[in-house]
């Protein structure tokens, strides 16, 4: 799975997490690749990393998401559900991997 992440992410114009939750160990081999993604914003003038994951059952590691708003153009926000989509944008065409896999 974070091989086909990384791969979306080098060819697509925006990002939009939906994830159940993210840990730190999860997302610390995608930081290369999300730093150079996040340098300019989406062509639409919007951030281009968006992500929605979940506070429940504190799942979600603080750090991560700390790490993650660091990287310029992210937008993140905690929700108390459960959420499992990734829908990628490239040039108006729209992709979106489905799993129950989290960022872990």
């Amino acid at each position: 799975m974070r091989t086909q992440i990384i791969k979306e992410l080098t060819s697509c114009d925006r990002a939009d997490w939906l994830v159940s939750f993210i840990k730190y160990a999860g997302i610390l081999p995608l930081l290369p690749t999300l730093h150079e993604f996040t340098q300019n914003p989406a062509s639409d003038g919007g951030p281009r990393l968006r992500i929605a994951t979940t506070s429940c059952m504190g799942a979600t590691d603080i750090k991560a998401v700390e790490a993650l708003l660091k990287l310029p153009e992210v937008l993140a926000k905690l929700t108390d559900f459960m959420l499992l989509a990734s829908p990628f944008f490239k040039g108006g065409l729209r992709g979106l991997i489905i799993s129950m896999l989290s960022i872990s």
